[in-house]
């Protein structure tokens, strides 16, 4: 990386610490514990299978690339993953899945791969 990119990257990581909020992630049968992670969104554009222009709202979240370890070994985010936040007496879990045409489950968000930007739809909402 550019002396300008690591900055940015560094940058980056700096402004999503300070609004991070603990997070759980499970890829099968493996779960992260306090993955630290920014809730963003992005709004994506595709068609219908008439056509018909259609627009969707992911829920995104922003997490180190490096946080992202099972058994030693990082993993990268896959379809059906779930993240859960529990925040003020509600749990949340979001379902890790691709939006749009062609696209994956998440993009790296610098040059140098230190974050992702994970996108994900909210599938339950309970009490706790």
């Amino acid at each position: 990386m550019s002396v300008i990119e690591n900055v940015l990257a560094v940058g980056l990581q700096a402004g999503l610490s300070l609004s991070a909020t603990s997070l759980t992630y499970t890829q099968g049968d493996n779960t992260i514990e306090d993955l630290k992670g920014t809730q963003g969104s992005t709004d994506w554009r595709t068609t219908d299978s008439d056509g018909f222009p259609l627009r969707k709202t992911s829920v995104d979240w922003l997490v180190k690339a490096a946080d992202l370890v099972v058994g030693g070994n990082p993993v990268l985010p896959k379809r059906n993953d779930l993240i859960t936040r529990v925040l003020g007496g509600v749990s949340r879990v979001y379902q890790v899945l691709p939006f749009g045409d062609d696209e994956q489950e998440y993009r790296f968000m610098d040059a140098g791969r230190t974050m992702l930007r994970v996108h994900t739809k909210l599938m339950t909402e309970d009490e706790v």
